[in-house]
């Protein structure tokens, strides 16, 4: 194939922005890597860090409900106690765990048991079948915090999502945005989530709401089996610098 002048230009110049974008994008990466292993490096390696939230706050962003979906086959148990212990300790309030395989459920007794059997644990209540409240001991004995976790399923939402349905048809008022709202926040009686932790190889929506996406951001983590304080630390850090999407 024989390629005039012009082609030959055409296809360097087309290379060349190839080579600058490519290379632009390789540079953000760089430093975005740079800004998450100096972070990760200046914090304790520890099991659990104290951290009171106005602290935290300063460096980080700490939402009110984050909800962790774990699509791996098997389930750390450990792990999952770490990242609510962590969770607690940033100043987050409520945790909701879902995995696609069902582990959560499944060991459901035996999470709730360790946690309640931690030396810092001063209560617990069940509040229904999937939602549970925990009080902390602070470090002086007289500071305590709370949190409030919340088990379930994939197929949470879609029982949920026809609940709500239900209710809003068979109510007298006339449908409205407040009137969905509150139909919403009286069904789940929780707070809508602000951050999604997604672990595993792929991404899904399932055990979430519908209306929940539009408010929460999406992290992925390739694995939530030892994963250390500073890497779940490093997820706020994250979030802090994620741009709000539009209609937000």
């Amino acid at each position: 194939i024989i390629m005039s002048s012009s082609d030959i230009q055409r296809f360097l110049y087309r290379m060349l922005l190839v080579s600058i974008l490519r290379f632009h994008h390789l540079l953000l990466l760089i430093v975005q890597l740079t800004r998450c292993l100096w972070f990760g490096l200046r914090l304790p390696n520890t099991s659990h860090f104290k951290r009171t939230k106005m602290d935290a706050t300063q460096n980080l962003k700490i939402p009110n409900h984050i909800s962790l979906l774990i699509f791996e086959d098997a389930i750390s148990l450990s792990a999952v106690v770490n990242m609510l212990l962590w969770s607690k300790d940033l100043g987050i309030s409520t945790v909701s765990i879902c995995d696609y395989k069902g582990n959560v459920l499944s060991h459901k007794s035996e999470l709730i048991d360790r946690l309640s059997k931690l030396t810092n644990v001063a209560g617990f209540k069940k509040l229904s079948d999937s939602l549970y409240r925990y009080t902390f001991e602070g470090d002086n004995g007289a500071t305590r915090t709370q949190l409030l976790v919340h088990l379930h399923g994939v197929r949470w939402g879609i029982t949920a999502t026809c609940d709500v349905m239900k209710s809003i048809c068979s109510a007298q008022d006339r449908i409205s945005v407040r009137a969905m709202d509150k139909a919403m926040h009286e069904t789940t009686k929780l707070p809508d989530v602000e951050l999604t932790i997604q672990f595993g190889t792929y991404t899904c929506l399932a055990g979430i709401f519908p209306w929940q996406s539009r408010f929460s951001e999406f992290l992925n983590v390739s694995s939530h089996r030892d994963i250390q304080s500073h890497e779940f630390r490093a997820l706020f850090y994250r979030f802090r610098n994620i741009k709000q999407r539009w209609g937000r």
